[in-house]
């Protein structure tokens, strides 16, 4: 029985020490202080609290605040990965050139919903214009139906005026 107990707890030992193992690249030393101020963040920045909306408007703030979250989370992607998600963000790369896209990645969705946008607007103008055209072409066709029908009525009485005129002839 002893033996066994002393088992698992070598065993809990190893796998506490691999899951701090595993946690990433070491190229950041996280003290315990920064890593509660890094918890704290990404709770704010997930709970859209009051301390991120005085910052929310601030661009560079902002991205002061994601870069240095970026280096500091290279050993903690899960928080890395929610900063991510707090920020409308896809980005997860585990390199410092990974901040350069971060920064970049918000003006290029803003261009992109622009563009969108645009386009939208355009097909709508066309379709609109395709339709005005189309109501036309069909007011038209009705105008010349009715006036060759008009035309047929008249033929058809000036016909029956001769014919009955020369009936009567002797």
């Amino acid at each position: 029985m002893m033996m066994m107990m002393m088992r698992r707890r070598r065993r809990r030992r190893r796998r506490r020490r691999r899951r701090r193992r595993d946690v990433g690249p070491c190229w950041v030393s996280l003290s315990d202080a920064s890593l509660v101020a890094l918890e704290r963040v990404s709770y704010l920045l997930n709970h859209k609290s009051h301390w991120t909306k005085k910052r929310t408007g601030d661009q560079q703030n902002d991205m002061f605040v994601i870069i240095v979250l970026f280096l500091r989370a290279q050993k903690f992607p899960c928080l890395w990965m929610n900063v991510c998600r707090s920020f409308d963000m896809q980005v997860w790369e585990r390199s410092p050139a990974g901040v350069a896209s971060v920064i970049n990645l918000k003006q290029q969705q803003q261009q992109q919903q622009q563009h969108q946008q645009q386009q939208q607007q355009q097909q709508q103008q066309q379709l609109q214009q395709q339709q005005q055209q189309q109501q036309k072409k069909k007011k038209k066709k009705k105008k010349k139906k009715k006036k060759k029908k008009k035309k047929k009525k008249k033929k058809k009485k000036k016909k029956m005026k001769n014919s009955g005129s020369n009936h009567y002839n002797v």
